[in-house]
């Protein structure tokens, strides 16, 4: 289909969970993005 599929990895500084949903929800909107993509993992300073 000539469609190119890439990794996109966001690193971000501390933030509220459901602050990072939200953001999420708005990137599966995007017309860009098939299907519902996106992951979230937690990665935390023990």
């Amino acid at each position: 289909d000539g469609q190119q599929h890439v990794p996109v990895v966001f690193m971000t500084h501390l933030a509220q969970e459901g602050a990072m949903r939200r953001a999420l929800a708005r990137i599966n909107r995007l017309e860009v993005i098939r299907g519902e993509s996106t992951r979230l993992l937690r990665v935390e300073d023990i």
